[in-house]
C-alpha cells in the first residue's frame, strides 16, 4: 500500500502540467522533498510525479479549479497525449481526463479524510 496520494502526468508538456495543477488553491502539495519526479525520453517529459499532501478549504471549489485545469490542457493541446491519474494510498486510481465531478469529489472527500485519520 502507498502511503501518499499521488499524481502522475504523462505525455507532452507533462512537467508543466503538474506545476499547474498541483498549484490549484486548496490542494498542498510537495515540491521539495521529495521533489516531483520528472522522467525524460527523447529529449522530451515522458511522466510527471508530484504528492498531493493536503486539502485546505472547500472541496468544491478544488473540484472546479481541477475541472477548469484539464479542459483548459485538453482544449490546448489538440490531439496530443496528456493523461494525469491520481493515486490514492489504498491504490485506488482516477484518470482526471474523464473522471466525473462526483468522482473527483470523492477522491478528494477520501484524501481529507485520511489526512484527519
Amino acid at each position: 500500500m502507498h502511503t501518499l496520494t499521488t499524481v502522475t502526468i504523462e505525455g507532452p508538456n507533462a512537467s508543466r502540467a503538474l506545476d499547474e495543477l498541483l498549484s490549484i488553491p486548496g490542494l498542498e502539495a510537495t515540491r521539495d522533498a521529495p521533489a516531483p519526479k520528472v522522467v525524460y525520453r527523447d529529449a522530451g517529459v515522458l511522466s510527471a510525479v508530484g504528492e498531493i499532501v493536503g486539502i485546505v478549504g472547500g472541496i468544491a471549489g478544488i473540484v472546479s479549479a481541477v475541472i477548469e485545469w484539464r479542459e483548459k490542457w485538453l482544449k490546448g493541446r489538440g490531439g496530443e497525449r496528456l493523461d494525469a491519474v491520481i493515486q490514492d494510498p489504498h491504490g485506488n486510481r482516477l484518470l482526471l481526463q474523464s473522471a466525473t465531478p462526483e468522482q473527483l469529489t470523492q477522491a478528494l472527500q477520501s484524501l481529507a479524510a485520511l489526512k484527519l485519520g
